[in-house]
């Protein structure tokens, strides 16, 4: 079986390109418990006329939540667990209610800079484990906000943590991920890689641009068959494009069907937990382990005691 830490791995693994090894990944990290009702549905459903209807009432909101939750645990803890990609969805709230950036998921979740400062603080105590932050999705960011985002992240990790796409002061010198190894960050003090979804950012900015660093197939249903057929097709396409990370997302997605027969339900009971059992089971019997590289779930807390994947994930 493979190692929850990076510190524990042969060191044959520790220098190989990251984007070569199977890292555990949670989806939507930060729509935990904390998920709001106090504030209207978050902008990250801005175009979703039914919800934003639907969400007006505060007892709307709960149900809202119980289908938008995702993971049961804190930044720190899933840390804890062996994760360490971290897929978020970063919010500018309008009118600054809630106030600073917040992660969110139909609602509006934990401040950014508080989920973070939980990565930062295990970060601290294991200097040779680390991390993927994937702001995949950003709502009411524009230029200007992108620049203070950047700067609250520095703020928390420092500047020299970061693994950036130009090495040092080296403009002309860029590094890409197929080169990028455990061994080399580990050298460098290196402990966080930060890709975001702006399309546009400064020459020494800590971000690596999403378009051409991270590929991530959605599967887009709610029926475990189709996702796993979806997974089996697509993973494939692994071996043809090997110079990103991959991401190979275990998930169901909630209709408004399924919320609708089942509004004092959850996305848990009604569909997380048979996708993850089923995703485990469809790892485990899958042909070509070596294509994997990073794989979410929901709610990874379900499976801590057992290892989720095979030899080699973290």
């Amino acid at each position: 079986m493979g190692s929850e830490w990076m510190s524990e791995l042969p060191e044959s693994l520790t220098r190989i390109p990251i984007i070569d090894l199977a890292i555990p990944g949670s989806h939507d990290s930060g729509a935990t418990s904390v998920l709001s009702i106090k504030y209207p549905v978050a902008n990250d459903e801005a175009t979703n006329r039914f919800l934003n209807c639907f969400g007006k009432l505060t007892v709307s909101r709960r149900v809202i939540r119980r289908w938008a939750i995702t993971q049961h645990v804190s930044a720190g803890a899933q840390c804890q667990m062996g994760i360490r990609y971290f897929d978020l969805r970063v919010s500018n709230p309008p009118n600054s209610l809630p106030y600073g950036f917040h992660l969110v998921h139909a609602l509006y979740g934990p401040e950014l800079s508080t989920f973070l400062k939980e990565i930062k603080d295990f970060l601290d105590i294991h200097p040779k484990e680390i991390v993927i932050l994937d702001m995949n999705h950003l709502f009411q960011v524009d230029w200007e906000v992108h620049q203070e985002l950047e700067k609250l992240i520095v703020e928390i990790f420092g500047r020299k943590r970061f693994c950036k796409p130009l090495n040092g002061n080296d403009s002309s010198f860029e590094r890409t991920l197929d080169e990028i190894t455990l061994e080399m960050m580990w050298e460098r003090g290196e402990q966080v890689i930060c890709i975001t979804a702006f399309e546009y950012y400064p020459s020494n900015s800590i971000f690596w641009p999403g378009f051409s660093s991270i590929v991530s197939p959605y599967p887009e249903t709610n029926d475990i068959a189709q996702l796993i057929e979806y997974l089996s097709q697509t993973q494939v396409f692994r071996s043809i494009n090997n110079t990103m990370f991959y991401v190979t997302q275990g998930i169901l997605t909630a209709t408004i069907k399924n919320i609708s027969r089942s509004p004092f339900s959850s996305l848990e009971k009604q569909l997380s937990l048979k996708a993850t059992a089923a995703v485990r089971k469809w790892i485990f019997e899958f042909d070509h382990p070596e294509l994997f590289n990073i794989v979410i779930v929901d709610f990874r807390g379900l499976f801590e005691k057992e290892k989720l994947l095979f030899e080699g994930l973290l």
